[in-house]
Parts: structure tokens; sequence; C-alpha cells
């Protein structure tokens, strides 16, 4: 008989490592895959759909899915906390992005 446990134990198996591209420990079976669905909270059923079909469908490219990792999402997610609060720097072209890396190693050499 399948327990949420049972799901939540290949959830911890699947986020378990260093979430990147190219890593090797992101491999689930149909099986554990199942299990992850099983496990799934209230509410979030429409979203994995949407998620898997992207996937399937496209856009979502498969050798991309590192970015939809936990760990990469509170990156993310971080990054835009840090926007939102002033911290940090958008650049709106390569010229401008170039520029500043210039003169932040300017800065640095001083």
């Amino acid at each position: 008989m399948f327990s949420p446990d049972d799901g939540l134990a290949a959830a911890s198996r699947w986020f378990d490592g260093d979430a990147g591209p190219g890593c090797d420990n992101l491999a689930v079976t149909k099986a554990e895959l199942h299990e992850l669905i099983d496990a799934l909270p209230a509410g979030s059923l429409e979203g994995a759909g949407v998620f898997l079909r992207g996937i399937i469908e496209g856009p979502i490219d498969p050798d991309q899915t590192w970015f939809w990792t936990p760990a990469w999402q509170a990156g993310e997610r971080e990054a835009d906390r840090q926007l939102v609060d002033g911290q940090g720097v958008v650049h709106h072209g390569t010229e401008e992005f170039v520029a500043h890396l210039e003169s932040s190693q300017a800065d640095d050499a001083a």
C-alpha cells in the first residue's frame, strides 16, 4: 500500500544534491515519478500537469528542467527579492553590461 511518506522519500531522493546542468543525480524512475505525483499537496496537480505537458509538448526543453528544481527556484526567488529591495544591477544591453564589468574591475584594481 502506498503512503504519502513513500512519495516524500522519493521526492527527497530526487531533490538531494546539487541541481544544475548535467547533474546525473536527478534521474527518476517512472515509479518514483508516480510516487511524487501521489505525494503532491492538494491544489498542486494543475501546476504539475502544466509543467509535465510543457516538457512533453514544449515549450520546456527537457535539458533545461534543472531550472525548475527547488534549489534553483529558491535562487530565482532570492534574486527577485534582491531586485525589489534595490540590490543588484539590471543591464539593458551587452554594451551596458560590459561597461559595468570594466568599471567594476577598474574599481577593484584601484
